[in-house]
């Protein structure tokens, strides 16, 4: 187990894990912490806990203090300077200027604004990569490069409006927040496919609600967009993955928040490459915690603090086992009762153990075949002699695709 604390750096932001060492520290004190930004003043929005070892990152950084008085008066100045400046950009930034005025900021502060800019508006697909403070006198602008004219700018953000609509009116009939992202997970995977062509367009969620094509970071994007529409809180957060070859690369995914608990959520991960791929939609990846994440992903920056199971796909569909025994095959015929021939079922177990004895008795064994010919019960809805899967060591997930 390690003790951590949970910090945030903006008023109602993500917040992140650090090592509180051997200090009582308590939720509304602020500490002082070096982040991939530099040196920090954040609030404690959650005091001392103990979490298990999986479910925090490796290189948890520690506190570097607590914060003065001196300290915190400088950071409220600093977010006030950045949210003078981040409004300022946003109010005029779709007119394509060359220069906005806004307050003197460091490189630090310019740097949140620029990221808050790109990442909490995804409709601004016409942005660049790089932005620069011009000092003139005593005054101070923010210029920055576009990747589009303001005639094709709009033009595709009349595009993507119009997909948004079409998508927003399905899911504006949801029942429930969780339906909403889960009706938003399928629909951007169903539309889209991965490809990371290296142009701005494919990093936008124009690249994947209309040109069906996109990076990780258009996924992400275009998550953020639907998931505002649908009044969900998320924001999107950046790091590594892990490829099957070993490779580590760059990401971008979400962290959805539902009864105010934030969960992890890629997309990217969940859309499978390769032939036959539109068939085999994951969940893998819906709503899981940091501890489950850490499998595959780092952080660039601090955890966000995801430990809320309450919503993952499995759980909230009843679809996750302790075990392998007579009570989870029972319940693997009622979930396979209600499929066709070409349905999908995929179910995950708790614990390496259950998962291992579940393969051992549906595959080795083919208690499959039993469990599928009770479920059918003589409909000839789908076959109960032959079967397809996929097995998901890392997440303990089986994916079953019926014949």
């Amino acid at each position: 187990m390690k003790k951590v604390i949970s910090v945030r750096f903006k008023e109602n932001g993500k917040s992140y894990y650090f090592d509180p060492g051997d200090a009582v520290i308590h939720a509304g004190e602020y500490v002082i912490v070096e982040t991939a930004r530099g040196v920090e003043c954040g609030e404690v929005v959650q005091g001392v806990l103990e979490l298990a070892d999986a479910a925090v990152p490796k290189a948890l950084k520690p506190i570097t203090r607590m914060a003065d008085s001196v300290d915190i008066r400088r950071m409220r100045q600093n977010r006030e300077d950045e949210k003078r400046a981040y409004n300022a950009v946003l109010r005029d930034i779709e007119s394509f200027p060359e220069e906005i005025e806004i307050p003197e900021l460091d490189n630090g502060e310019l740097e949140n604004v620029w990221l808050a800019l790109m990442y909490d508006n995804p409709e601004l697909m016409m942005l660049g990569r790089e932005c620069v403070l011009v000092a003139r006198g005593r005054k101070y602008f923010f210029s920055c490069e576009y990747s589009m004219t303001k005639e094709e700018y709009e033009q595709k953000k009349a595009e993507l409006k119009l997909k948004a609509d079409e998508l927003g009116a399905k899911i504006e009939k949801e029942p429930s927040d969780f339906d909403k992202e889960l009706l938003i997970h399928d629909a951007i995977i169903d539309s889209c496919s991965y490809a990371d062509s290296g142009q701005l367009i494919a990093s936008s969620a124009y690249g994947v609600l209309v040109e069906g094509s996109a990076s990780c970071e258009g996924y992400a994007k275009a998550a953020k967009l639907l998931l505002d529409r649908a009044g969900i809180d998320n924001y999107v957060i950046t790091g590594t993955a892990t490829r099957d070859d070993g490779e580590s690369e760059g990401h971008m995914w979400n962290v959805v928040f539902l009864d105010g608990q934030p969960y992890n959520l890629d997309l990217t991960w969940d859309d499978p490459i390769g032939e036959g791929a539109e068939q085999n939609k994951r969940y893998a990846y819906f709503n899981i915690t940091d501890e489950e994440l850490l499998k595959t992903h780092t952080f660039f920056d601090e955890a966000p603090c995801c430990t809320a199971t309450d919503f993952n796909y499995f759980i909230k569909l009843g679809r996750q086992f302790d075990s392998y025994n007579a009570e989870t095959k029972s319940a693997l015929s009622k979930l396979f009762g209600g499929l066709k021939s070409g349905g999908k079922l995929d179910i995950r177990f708790s614990s390496d153990k259950a998962y291992r004895a579940a393969l051992n008795g549906l595959i080795k064994k083919e208690e499959i075949y039993r469990i599928l010919s009770v479920a059918d019960a003589g409909r000839r809805g789908f076959s109960t002699t032959q079967i397809n899967y996929i097995t998901d060591d890392t997440h303990r997930v089986i994916e079953f695709i019926l014949v």
